[in-house]
């Protein structure tokens, strides 16, 4: 969805459908399971620490973006990079747009 909103209402040109079935396979094949996991295993391990509501919350937060978010944001760009059919391009885009990545979802999130 984000893409299709992107592509229809932020840039010009023609509607790119490779790229948006590039991030919809994405969503699907990688994005949807890995969060699915995640928040599932993330729930049960933070349930085990006996924790107050807030302070559940607190680490679950710390754990997600600390742990979490720097692989997965890894792996997407990987993905998306070998969909793209550039897989020797996946440490330069990994050193140019990993860290940006990673602090922009903090910017948002923490």
């Amino acid at each position: 969805a984000g893409d299709l909103i992107c592509q229809l209402t932020l840039e010009d040109g023609p509607f790119n459908y490779r790229r948006s079935a590039t991030f919809t396979f994405l969503g699907l094949a990688l994005v949807a399971p890995a969060l699915h996991f995640w928040y599932l295993n993330l729930s049960k391990f933070v349930t085990t620490l006996g924790l107050t509501s807030n302070k559940a919350a607190l680490v679950s937060v710390l754990c997600d973006q600390l742990v979490f978010s720097p692989v997965f944001i890894g792996t997407f760009l990987s993905c998306l990079t070998c969909l793209e059919g550039k897989p020797a391009e996946i440490i330069p885009r990994l050193k140019a747009g990993w860290l940006d990545s990673l602090v922009l979802n903090w910017k948002i999130w923490v």
